[in-house]
């Protein structure tokens, strides 16, 4: 997930934070007093030792400040499943949350202050998943203060730009996923039937920029939910009606926030390559992808056309977060200013200008990889909606961000670097023949290529591209920006799929060159799929059937017998 979603999650208690501290004070106050006379002494107990006693104080008020925090974005939580302030229901929902998240803070500790030997009886209620979160609530409750990385503002909705530390990072996602947890587990029904996946529930609740910038600023309408849908879905644990649902499921599919312009990171070149929070998972690489890079410039360019008459757009919650990214770019720029220019503040111009041109070339990198990709998946069988869709879209394009930042990592870049470097002069002979002895330089890594489209000078026009059919004929531009954003997603596509499934891999590519001559081959389908006597459908039904998606997972041992000659025949 996107790690400005959490940033922009602090604008609601900004926003209401003082009617829903009262609120709050007012309706749970009797709860909190019988939670914290069991909870604080658990705390001392010897095989927990989380504090010392001198700081209990303050470790109390951090628990009631989460607490709090989850009272007021389950205010928006229930806005969206139909509840008005002014209604009992609204109390009665607020008060089962905070008794059971009381409930599951004192069970979570006993757990831990109990021996191994009888811990069995709390699992059941908790699980693994909910001692994790546990552990998550934790640390972020008791993480210190560290420098502002983000800074929020929207007109009407914050009085000025909001400040975001990595702490107030960990407490919005805790807070959130503390709410999913519950919701999921309380009614796993009625939580499927509105919510494809997961992390669609943040997405769908985060979406009140355009409702809520008519409240006046810390002040909201008794009646403040404007839209009267038939019924609503409380009291939660009750079975839900299925017309009600539907009703629901269709007001929360419209309109996903776009919460990207309204989060911005402080000053890169302040910031230390550390200081951002990532969700990168550690992806190994075992292979190498061999990308020929000088191959015939149309080809390139056909590749780059699969985003213009694609439908697909890349949300801005599915792309990853680039600060740190950018972070690593700025030392880049920053060392190419102090080597071109003598005067300090004429770099420093140089370098507010190139860090918005990175931004800018990133982000169509990552929509032009989303597209690609997206093509790419469709071909090999994946349906183009979805939960398993997203989550492949969304690995490929951590996979980016992943190999950009071992690349340019000191210790584990280095040993990258050496793999493939070593690997550079290793490559099948069919990629050196009837080259010269310089061609090696040819082959360049997906982090050169990313550093080659952010110092690109001059983005000059390389050819017009006819469009399809459908949009009359009508050719589209192709930037010497855009081959060079082909080739890297090129790259990463190969290095991604090659790695995380060799078997699969196997089956449908014999040569890495068949990689590229597939995307190829998608584009051409693209351009040809609105002519009348075009019927992909079957080829896709029968890609489908090979269940190569999710591509992480294991073969089948009936795909392994089918001929890979067969396959490629699709």
């Amino acid at each position: 997930m996107n790690l400005k979603v959490w940033a922009w999650i602090s604008i609601i208690y900004e926003h209401i934070g003082a009617q829903v501290a009262s609120e709050f004070d007012r309706h749970a106050k009797k709860i909190m007093i019988e939670f914290k006379a069991d909870f604080l002494p658990q705390l001392y107990h010897p095989s927990i030792n989380v504090i010392q006693q001198s700081d209990s104080i303050l470790l109390e008020n951090q628990i009631t400040a989460f607490i709090t925090s989850l009272w007021a974005v389950n205010l928006r939580v229930l806005e969206c499943f139909g509840s008005k302030r002014s209604r009992m229901i609204y109390l009665q929902e607020q008060k089962n949350l905070i008794r059971w998240f009381t409930s599951f803070l004192l069970t979570c500790n006993q757990f831990t202050s109990t021996r191994p030997s009888n811990r069995g009886m709390f699992e059941p209620w908790i699980g693994s998943e909910g001692l994790s979160l546990h552990q998550k609530i934790m640390e972020a409750i008791q993480l210190n203060e560290g420098q502002a990385i983000y800074k929020v503002y929207r007109e009407h909705l914050t009085p000025k730009a909001l400040p975001i530390s990595p702490k107030d990072l960990l407490i919005n996602k805790a807070v959130v996923t503390v709410l999913g947890f519950y919701y999921k587990n309380y009614n796993p029904v009625k939580w499927d039937y509105i919510f494809e996946e997961d992390g669609e529930f943040v997405i769908k609740f985060s979406n009140f920029g355009a409702e809520w910038k008519d409240r006046p600023y810390l002040k909201y309408p008794i009646e403040y939910y404007a839209r009267d849908l038939a019924g609503s879905l409380l009291p939660w644990k009750l079975p839900g009606q299925p017309d009600i649902m539907k009703n629901f499921a269709n007001y929360l599919k419209s309109g996903l926030v776009k919460f990207e312009k309204w989060v911005s990171p402080l000053d890169l070149f302040a910031l230390r390559a550390d200081t951002a929070i990532g969700e990168i998972r550690n992806f190994k690489i075992r292979h190498n992808f061999y990308m020929e890079e000088d191959q015939d410039e149309t080809l390139w360019a056909w590749i780059a056309r699969l985003k213009l008459d694609g439908k697909a757009e890349l949300h801005d919650t599915y792309k990853p977060d680039l600060t740190l990214m950018r972070t690593l770019i700025a030392r880049k720029l920053e060392f190419a200013a102090r080597k071109t220019f003598n005067d300090e503040a004429e770099g420093r111009r140089f370098l507010m200008v190139s860090d918005k041109q990175a931004l800018a070339r990133l982000e169509r990198l990552f929509d032009l990889l989303w597209a690609i990709n997206g093509k790419f998946l469709e071909s090999i069988g994946a349906e183009v909606s979805g939960q398993r869709f997203r989550k492949e879209q969304k690995r490929v394009q951590f996979y980016l961000q992943f190999m950009f930042l071992e690349e340019n990592n000191d210790e584990s870049g280095s040993r990258l670097r050496q793999f493939l470097d070593q690997n550079r002069g290793a490559a099948p002979e069919a990629l050196h023949q009837n080259r010269t002895s310089t061609s090696k330089s040819l082959y360049k890594t997906p982090s050169e290529l990313i550093m080659e489209l952010i110092f690109l000078k001059e983005n000059k026009v390389i050819y017009q591209v006819k469009r399809t059919e459908m949009h009359r004929g009508r050719s589209a531009t192709i930037f010497e920006m855009d081959l060079i954003m082909s080739k890297t997603i090129v790259a990463i596509l190969g290095f991604y799929y090659k790695n995380e499934n060799h078997e699969k891999w196997k089956l449908l590519f014999k040569h890495d060159t068949d990689m590229f001559k597939w995307l190829v081959k998608s584009s051409t389908r693209l351009y040809y799929s609105s002519m009348p006597y075009c019927n992909p459908g079957q080829t896709s039904s029968e890609m489908r059937a090979l269940q190569l998606i999710p591509w992480a997972e294991k073969l089948e041992h009936s795909i392994k017998t089918s001929s890979q000659k067969q396959l490629i025949s699709l």
